[in-house]
Order: C-alpha cells, then sequence, then structure tokens
C-alpha cells in the first residue's frame, strides 16, 4: 500500500510539481481542442441545415412548376375535347337534318306540289 503521507526530496516535489502542471496543461490543451471540435461541429451543422433549407426550396418550387404545367395541360386538354364535342355534335345534328329531309323527300313529305 502506499503511503498518504510520503516523504518527497525537494527534487522529486519540484518534479512531481512540474509532473502535474504538465498535466493541467494537457487537460487545458484538449479543453480547448474540444471547444474547437464543437464550434466545427456547430458549423457544420449549420451549413448543412442551411444546405436542407435550399435543397427543399427548390424542390418545392420545382414540384410547383410541375403543377403548373399539369393542370395547364389539363385545361388545355379539357378545351381540346369541349371543341372536339361541340365539332361533332353539330356533325351529328347535321347528319340528322340532312337524314330526315332524305327521308321526307323519299316519302313525298317534301314534295308541296301534291
Amino acid at each position: 500500500m502506499s503511503n498518504p503521507h510520503r516523504q518527497f526530496s525537494p527534487a522529486q516535489a519540484q518534479g512531481q510539481s512540474q509532473a502535474g502542471a504538465m498535466g493541467v496543461s494537457h487537460v487545458t490543451l484538449h479543453s480547448g481542442d474540444s471547444a474547437q471540435v464543437v464550434r466545427e461541429s456547430s458549423e457544420q451543422a449549420d451549413q448543412s441545415q442551411g444546405f436542407l433549407q435550399q435543397t427543399a426550396g427548390q424542390v418545392k418550387d420545382m414540384a410547383h412548376g410541375a403543377g403548373t404545367v399539369v393542370m395547364n395541360a389539363a385545361q388545355g386538354a379539357g378545351e381540346t375535347v369541349k371543341n372536339v364535342a361541340q365539332g361533332t355534335g353539330q356533325t351529328v345534328m347535321n347528319l340528322a337534318h340532312s337524314a330526315t329531309e332524305t327521308v321526307k323527300n323519299s316519302l313525298g313529305a317534301g314534295d308541296k306540289s301534291n
């Protein structure tokens, strides 16, 4: 067992004192290094957060733009369908009218001279 009341010579005491001071300096250096590591980690986290926010904004803008393109395409397609339907309806009405006139003429209903 070691003796807590151990006696040191003056040279040993000075050596122990210097070793203790070096240990404190070493701990102080590690504390300073740790603070630097924490600062750098914080800066990297801030940079990462900024990058993610910028990227999220870009994705949002692209999605909004894509939605606008789809909406415009759908509206254009809707107008095209409407125009085709109107044209088809008009064609069907014209054919029906022509067929009615043809039937009337073939039955003599269109002939007023009788």
